[in-house]
């Protein structure tokens, strides 16, 4: 594909073009300015315009001595001297300069909802709380945008079937209005959260006083704490995805589990009334853990909830026994709604059988003294010898008795049972 030298007959004469493009980042219009005059040239040009998003391409006649800039009808000669400055002005690569960006008549956009998205920017760095106005949501092919009430800023802009692209027609760009560091309609949480994916990915539990503050140093707009949750959330969704559609596996993927573990215990309640149903609380105790624990740990565990720290909350209820060598071994888990008699009950029943008992007899049971957890094993383990979990003793101990002396003198007793 050659493009130098291109040859075009108009009414018995021949005209010679070639095609120039410039680099977005140059520091003046002429050291940017690139030929293209084979397929490699070609391979450049393409893959600078996606890496950028935006690129200027020139047909000039071969036989002109200098490049003209286009200007959208109004088209001038471009110095050296004053290359950058207008390079700076018109140049639509809106990613470099939101700040110094300037509407013009003949901007171009390929779609309008990349028009929306250059005037959301625009409006958000620099301060204006413009709004659209003029919206043909069915054809989508017109669109218009004020300021606030007495600016007499204004854009309007419309599809161009000859160019396949939205064009600017009218444009007003003047502002009488002050920069508004408060509102700003067009600062949206889920735009927002786009802009600080990045963040959340090393970040996933930033504090929102925190973001409250990269928000206002980075777009100089002041958020409440309640629109900084907002903004997690939709952050939390983009990367993870909806909760909603997570659970809607959850039952494929137990399945799974089943097939390959068969004399593994897994345990799935749900809401039946709800379609499709609610997922309540699930119990999985996998067939490898259950064996190893029968067959060489010692017969006692330890039993405790702890909250979920998700959109959804919950409990995350635990057995864990002990090893040989003395170390934590994770028997059964399961989740459920909240930590009550109900929850306990049902965990403390799937978790007999997965192990050898006859009512708890020879089996020893570790927990705090929460009232929930003393009522089932009371009743689902009757036999069972039921101990106190010596840290929680010792929290509540150390109310009244403080000081490392007497932390060591109940260490030593502990030890001595």
């Amino acid at each position: 594909m050659e493009l130098e030298g291109i040859i075009k007959e108009d009414l018995g004469v021949k005209y010679e073009f070639c095609l120039w493009y410039h680099l977005p980042n140059a520091l003046s219009f002429l050291e940017g300015l690139k030929r293209v005059t084979d397929d490699i040239c070609v391979g450049n040009m393409s893959k600078i315009a996606v890496e950028n998003r935006a690129l200027s391409v020139y047909v000039v006649s071969d036989k002109d001595d200098e490049i003209y800039e286009p200007d959208f009808g109004n088209s001038a000669k471009v110095s050296d001297e004053d290359a950058s400055e207008e390079d700076d002005s018109q140049d639509l690569d809106y990613e470099l300069s939101h700040e110094k960006f300037k509407w013009i008549v003949g901007q171009v956009f390929s779609t309008p909802i990349e028009l929306k998205e250059a005037i959301r920017k625009y409006a958000i760095h620099q301060g204006r709380n413009v709004k659209f106005c003029l919206s043909d949501k069915s054809k989508l092919n017109k669109l218009g945008v004020r300021c606030i009430d007495g600016c007499p800023f204004k854009l309007y802009a419309s599809w161009d079937k000859t160019r396949a692209s939205f064009i600017v027609k009218k444009v007003n760009g003047d502002h009488t209005c002050q920069r508004n560091i408060a509102f700003n309609c067009q600062f949206k949480a889920s735009w927002c959260a786009d802009q600080l994916l990045n963040l959340f990915k090393s970040k996933p539990h930033i504090p929102s006083t925190e973001l409250v503050d990269i928000v206002r140093k980075e777009f100089r707009i002041i958020i409440s704490k309640g629109f900084a949750y907002k903004i997690k959330y939709a952050a939390h969704r983009r990367l993870h995805g909806s909760m909603k559609q997570h659970y809607l596996k959850f039952m494929s993927y137990v399945g799974v589990l089943e097939q390959s573990k068969p004399n593994s215990h897994f345990i799935v309640v749900t809401d039946p009334c709800t379609n499709p149903p609610t997922f309540q609380k699930i119990f999985v105790c996998f067939e490898g853990v259950k064996d190893g624990w029968v067959g060489g740990c010692k017969k006692i565990f330890c039993i405790d909830g702890c909250f979920l720290k998700t959109f959804l909350g919950g409990m995350l209820l635990s057995a864990v026994g002990r090893d040989p060598n003395e170390k934590m071994y994770l028997l059964a888990w399961a989740v459920v709604e909240d930590e009550n008699n109900e929850s306990w009950q049902w965990f403390i029943y799937e978790l007999k059988k997965c192990v050898p008992h006859d009512n708890g007899k020879e089996l020893i049971v570790i927990s705090d003294e929460h009232q929930s957890i003393l009522r089932a094993v009371q009743l689902e383990l009757p036999k069972a010898e039921h101990r106190h979990c010596a840290r929680h003793i010792y929290a509540n101990w150390n109310k009244s008795f403080k000081g490392e002396e007497m932390k060591l003198l109940f260490l030593e007793m502990c030890q001595s049972i």
